[in-house]
């Protein structure tokens, strides 16, 4: 996937935390889901890393 070649790191933009049951997860763009389809099948790992917004007032973009 030319994506992994070119780019190491994929700023995802603003993301919220949703919750369900006892887990919770990161919704990630939809525009993304060949590279997350990618990742999956061959068992990749990734690193992730949050910047927490202070900000609880600005709504995320795109309205995750």
């Amino acid at each position: 996937m030319t994506i992994l070649v070119n780019v190491k790191t994929i700023p995802l933009g603003r993301r919220r935390i949703t919750k369900s049951s006892d887990r919770y997860y990161i919704i990630l763009p939809a525009e993304l889901n060949e590279l997350w389809e990618y990742l999956h099948k061959n068992g990749l790992t990734v690193n992730v890393l949050l910047e927490v917004n202070e900000d609880r007032h600005q709504a995320p973009a795109g309205g995750e």
